[in-house]
């Protein structure tokens, strides 16, 4: 939440026995005025140990080999999705990391290839079936 909890703890303080206003409080912090009212909330019910921020980042990074094992990947068959890509090569990240990877190499999927869901969500390979076809193409009786 910010660099020092001391100061931090001394300047909400401040805040709350009304000998600092808000804003001047945020401007001393280098932070919004709302910012310094939820340190003061939390503050008020944890003490000092409410301003400490407990927000983790993911431990996990892809390494060059890792990154070179996505974009060999999807070069063997582009239609492969980041997910499929993530669960097949066993990686412990997000889909959304292994989409980056494939963004910033120029092997996202084509836009032809992608549709959007009826719940917003994408759908990657889609295609198109003919009424009255199978996926592989073949007709089916109907009746």
């Amino acid at each position: 939440m910010v660099r020092s909890k001391e100061i931090a703890a001394r300047v909400v303080e401040l805040a709350i026995e009304k000998k600092l206003a808000y804003a001047e409080a945020a401007e001393l912090l280098e932070v919004s005025a709302r910012t310094i009212h939820n340190y003061v909330k939390k503050y008020l019910k944890n003490g000092k140990a409410g301003l400490i921020d407990h927000r983790r980042g993911r431990c996990y990074k892809l390494t060059p080999e890792m990154k070179q094992r996505i974009i060999n990947c999807k070069a063997e068959r582009p239609h492969r999705s980041a997910r499929w890509i993530r669960d097949r090569l066993k990686l412990n990240v997000s889909p959304e990391a292994v989409r980056q990877v494939l963004v910033k190499h120029r092997l996202e999927i084509e836009p032809a290839a992608a549709t959007i869901t009826s719940r917003g969500r994408l759908f990657e390979g889609a295609r198109t079936v003919p009424s009255g076809a199978d996926i592989q193409g073949a007709q089916r009786r109907i009746g």
